[in-house]
């Protein structure tokens, strides 16, 4: 089973190949913090996948069957991250 924090990797690494780069330095620290245990990356992980501007989820590749990879990478990072913060008790609204 992928964890959450090789998938968030993945959706960087698909920004980068592709020149989309913008989200890239946020994820690569982002995955850091998750493989170190750190529960309030479980929600920045959810803010990347649910938010707005500036957010992975705001991000699009072309052409479309990548960015179709990209969106996946995202439900995924997004359902990973609420599975493991169920599995750790950690709260998602504050």
């Amino acid at each position: 089973m992928r964890t959450l924090a090789e998938v968030v990797e993945q959706a960087s690494r698909l920004l980068h190949l592709h020149r989309n780069s913008t989200a890239c330095p946020r994820l690569v620290e982002l995955a850091a913090r998750l493989r170190s245990g750190d529960n309030n990356a479980i929600i920045s992980a959810i803010s990347e996948a649910t938010g707005g501007a500036g957010s992975l989820n705001d991000q699009t590749l072309c052409p479309a069957t990548v960015d179709d990879q990209l969106r996946e990478a995202i439900r995924e990072i997004e359902r990973l991250a609420r599975s493991v913060a169920c599995e750790r008790g950690v709260a998602l609204v504050r």
